[in-house]
């Protein structure tokens, strides 16, 4: 049952960063260079994607969730883990969410490691066996089961936010991959980004964009979807026959009202 004591540990005794040493440089105190240093950390941790990055991040989910003591059955890309005792049912890992399947009773072999004591603290309901001949088990009450499947939740919680996070890095990287031939579609041809009907003039091709821009979000992927439209914008719409005019440059850097400007 060492499984079942390291769970809150782990849930309550989060990492913590190593204290800085005296060969690390110091912190600058600078507002506008602190947020040049911000801005570029960003970026860079949006560079870590890519089927390989997800890969490494579901391993690190196997990894964990074998150390506390479950068994990793991989099914494409759904993991099945079995649990150290049947009665808790079996936890799957699938499209980023961790979720548990009830198990209603069963038997296995003997096992002298089970410690039967501390099985009751959790659900005094449960009969286990020890010794010779099968120990049976019975499904105990959700309200006995939820506190060790939360604490399971909490400990896996940093890897589950990683490999969501790197599935969300990886997404935004294909729909900034895709953006330049999209943007190129309205500007040629009058294709919308969104809807289906035609954008007939330069103009309304123009603020078709211009509107795409201001309403990314203020988050670091809606900034970088911000500045990848900007960039198309001042090789394609700022050498063309059509350029911003300075009334669209300040109504929608206005709207934006996050410090981005348009070229």
């Amino acid at each position: 049952m060492w499984w079942l004591l390291a769970l809150p540990a782990l849930a309550q005794d989060p990492e913590t960063e190593p204290a800085p040493t005296s060969d690390e440089p110091a912190v600058s105190t600078d507002p506008d260079e602190a947020e040049e240093i911000e801005a570029e950390e960003v970026d860079a941790e949006m560079i870590v994607y890519g089927r390989l990055a997800i890969d490494r991040a579901s391993d690190a989910i196997i990894k964990k969730m074998e150390g506390l003591g479950y068994e990793a059955r991989q099914k494409g890309d759904r993991i099945v883990f079995r649990p150290p005792l049947g009665w808790m049912g079996a936890a799957i890992f699938e499209d980023g969410i961790m979720s548990f399947r009830r198990s209603v009773m069963g038997a296995s072999p003997p096992d002298d490691s089970v410690n039967t004591q501390l099985i009751r603290t959790i659900d005094p309901e449960v009969s286990g066996t020890t010794g010779y001949g099968l120990r049976f088990w019975v499904l105990p009450s959700m309200k006995k089961v939820e506190p060790v499947r939360a604490a399971l939740l909490e400990a896996i919680g940093p890897e589950l936010s990683r490999y969501n996070a790197v599935v969300a890095r990886t997404a935004l990287q294909e729909r900034l991959a895709d953006l330049p031939d999209r943007l190129d579609a309205v500007w040629n041809s009058g294709t919308p980004l969104v809807g289906t009907a035609t954008l007939s003039t330069p103009a309304d091709r123009r603020h078709h964009v211009l509107d795409y821009w201001a309403s990314r979000g203020s988050t670091p992927e809606g900034r970088l979807t911000a500045r990848a439209v900007s960039d198309w914008l001042e090789a394609v719409v700022q050498a063309s026959a059509h350029p911003i005019t300075e009334d669209e440059r300040k109504e929608y850097e206005r709207r934006r009202g996050d410090g981005l400007t348009l070229p």
